[in-house]
């Protein structure tokens, strides 16, 4: 029994040890947002006065793509995609980009998120072909540097918090739609070989009580 528990110790001691040298290389986030659309073409039901939901899920990598200082891009990978208008939702998927900008300009900060996709929603005959989203502050103090935020600001620390939605109906017919932000967060999954870790971890504490 000692001899097992000190095996248990060790193999956990060792897994956190891992843990902490090894970087993660990308965090699974989820962007969740909503808010009102104000401008716009009105496509079955779409238009201005119409509310929003959204939610993004996509395994981001912690680096940019290339070295940067102050305007950094990040290429995720979508998980899930659900998007809905008056209360709709509908899955989707697709290739998107991510900016985080910190001072680019006279004291200019800006997190960006382009989603291209064919996203057909539950109202009949529409797809949204692309959604672009852009936070702005004019006033440069949101970001002190250009990496991926895992836990964002408040929204009101934006003076521009603005989305567009572009579609296409059955008839090929585009149309666009603009909306104001009212939320938006990120939410951070635990990786599944951290959950794994935490549960060894705890075995191992627990083992050690017993012992005590």
């Amino acid at each position: 029994m000692r001899q097992m528990m000190k095996q248990i110790v060790f193999m956990a001691g060792a897994m956190l040890a891992m843990s902490f040298a090894a970087p993660a290389s990308a965090a699974l986030l989820t962007f969740n947002f909503a808010g009102t659309l104000n401008a716009g073409n009105t496509i079955d039901g779409y238009g201005p006065g119409s509310p929003f939901t959204g939610s993004l899920s996509y395994n981001v990598p912690q680096a940019p793509i290339a070295a940067c200082t102050n305007n950094c891009q990040y290429l995720p990978d979508a998980v899930s995609v659900s998007f809905g208008v008056a209360g709709l939702a509908s899955p989707g998927g697709g290739t998107n980009r991510l900016r985080v900008q910190n001072n680019v300009g006279p004291g200019l900060d800006s997190f960006s998120l382009n989603l291209n996709a064919g996203i057909v929603d539950t109202i009949p005959n529409v797809t949204v072909t692309s959604m672009s989203m852009v936070l702005q502050d004019s006033q440069g103090t949101v970001f002190a540097d250009a990496s991926l935020p895992l836990s964002f600001p408040p929204l009101s620390d934006f003076e521009i918090r603005s989305i567009t939605f572009n579609f296409m109906d059955n008839l090929g017919l585009p149309g666009t739609a603009v909306g104001t932000l009212s939320s938006f967060e990120i939410a951070q999954t635990p990786e599944p070989g951290m959950l794994g870790l935490l549960g060894i971890s705890m075995i191992a504490l627990a083992l050690i009580r017993r012992r005590g």
